[in-house]
């Protein structure tokens, strides 16, 4: 159990970008050569015996995914929640049952055969969540909400009609229960297709909240997809129609239309993640809104309606959403926020720092490719979770899931195989022990516009120098010489 336990964490334990490269130079360890040079473009070569060079740049770098879906162990490609109990199992809810991922294999539940009680009544799960006993609420789609005993592996069902939890006052009030949150105070809300059902442990109660065309103070919509707790304590409910903050004074809520005319966010909430300014990212059908409950104002951000060269299917970086349907929202430690749409990924970096009146932000784009194992394994993103080690993962309809971490960097590797093919006398030997960087201005043939200067980056051999241009290795020249060990530039700019 201990190995189980600490699986997921040990994957990505690191704490900083410092680190990672600190780690990287151990990596490339037992016969460090060179010392690690930093270019004047930020990037980091490292060299060794035994590894060749390696590069590392902070500049953009498509993000790496490693994917589980059915070929892994999970029931079912469409993940539509995820959660991490205080165990440090990741549980995954499917169409096909739910899923407990210890980091190595799955363990699933199902249904059993007819109406059990003791199991799940169905397979279809959607959402789930841990209450302050390590109690799992998994909701079903038509058949309830299922408690669920990891200690003993008994299932507790809650119903319209029944309940198989003793002494329980009140009922659930629909039983497609879409999305599930203990907050603060240890109280377990339920969004379902008619209202919100809060379960009271201390009372062992059932109490609906459910809309009520002539109570202003009632829950505004009848679908409700997400529930959340900011900072503050305040419990945020997104509905089919309308934002609702709940008042406890009055036990009812106070309800935020967005006005279309105004701006083009949509008043059926999908998502929702509050930021660090207690604002409020809003996931919707028409795009991805910014409310701010000070001044009850919201920020739309919209699909582009003229796509062209430039757009998210062909520029990793861009500033409009693929899609505007907003299924689901993370920010994460960094405060980089994490959009899931229909059409892929979108990650908003500072999201903190987005203004009411600024320039429309720059958005990393990441999308599925039929040609890479490690991008994204569909675009339709259902669900995000960041777990405490600091991975993110990303479920999915029809791909299963996948898990980022910034720590999972990969540095593009030089070895001997840079030569220029078939002369085996420009062959740099494996031994690299010397990096040096030079600046220069080429001759120009006609009046041109520089945006940078062009750099040498020379690197010292057993047996060659060898010289390539970046950022981009567009050309290579090699030296035969002897063994060089040390580089350095005179006053007369020659190299010896």
């Amino acid at each position: 159990m201990r190995k189980q336990q600490g699986s997921i964490s040990r994957m990505f334990s690191c704490k900083s970008v410092a680190l990672l490269c600190f780690a990287a130079v151990v990596l490339l360890a037992p016969s460090l050569e060179a010392q690690p040079l930093r270019l004047s473009s930020s990037s980091l070569w490292l060299a060794s015996q035994q590894q060749n060079f390696r590069i590392a740049s902070p500049r953009f770098v498509p993000r790496q995914f490693k994917r589980l879906s059915i070929e892994e162990g999970l029931s079912q490609s469409s993940v539509n929640g995820i959660m991490q109990d205080s165990k440090g199992f990741l549980w995954f809810t499917t169409q096909e049952g739910l899923n407990k991922y210890d980091g190595y294999t799955f363990t699933i539940f199902k249904a059993e055969s007819g109406d059990s009680p003791g199991g799940l009544p169905i397979n279809w799960v959607l959402g789930i969540c841990e209450d302050r006993e390590g109690t799992l609420w998994v909701g079903t789609k038509g058949m309830g909400v299922c408690r669920f005993h990891p200690q003993t592996g008994k299932w507790t069902r809650i119903s319209t009609k029944e309940s198989g939890l003793a002494g329980l006052k009140g009922k659930l009030s629909n039983d497609f229960v879409n999305v599930l949150l203990t907050d603060r105070n240890g109280l377990v809300w339920m969004g379902t297709d008619n209202g919100v059902t809060r379960y009271d442990p201390r009372t062992n109660s059932l109490h609906q909240f459910t809309h009520h065309p002539d109570n202003p103070h009632s829950l505004s919509g009848t679908f409700v997809y997400a529930i959340v707790e900011d900072a503050q304590g305040h419990i945020w409910i997104g509905t089919d129609y309308g934002l609702n903050r709940f008042i406890p004074e009055i036990q009812g809520f106070e309800t935020i239309y967005f006005d279309i005319d105004d701006t083009s966010v949509n008043n059926s909430i999908n998502a929702i993640a509050p930021d660090a300014q207690g604002r409020l990212w809003l996931g919707t059908f028409n795009g991805l809104g910014l409310y701010d409950p000070r001044t009850n104002t919201v920020r739309s951000f919209l699909a582009s309606k003229t796509p062209n060269k430039r757009s998210p299917h062909h520029d990793p970086l861009y500033n409009t959403l693929p899609s505007n349907n907003v299924f689901a929202l993370l920010i994460d430690r960094d405060s980089t926020l994490w959009i899931g749409t229909q059409e892929g990924l979108c990650l908003l970096p500072h999201c903190n720092t987005v203004q009411r009146g600024s320039a429309a932000p720059m958005l990393e784009h990441c999308r599925y490719s039929p040609y890479s194992r490690i991008s994204l394994s569909n675009n339709y993103v259902r669900s995000l979770y960041q777990d405490r080690a600091g991975v993110v993962w990303i479920g999915t309809f029809t791909g299963g899931v996948n898990s980022w971490s910034r720590y999972r960097f990969k540095f593009p590797l030089y070895t001997d195989n840079v030569a220029i093919s078939g002369d085996s006398a420009t062959t740099i030997y494996r031994s690299v022990r010397a990096f040096y960087e030079e600046r220069y201005e080429e001759r120009a043939t006609a009046p041109t516009v520089r945006t940078s200067t062009p750099i040498r980056l020379w690197i010292g051999g057993v047996m060659a120098y060898c010289l390539l241009t970046t950022p981009q290795v567009k050309k290579q020249s090699f030296l035969r010489t002897r063994r060089a060990q040390k580089l350095k530039e005179c006053s007369y700019r020659r190299l010896w």
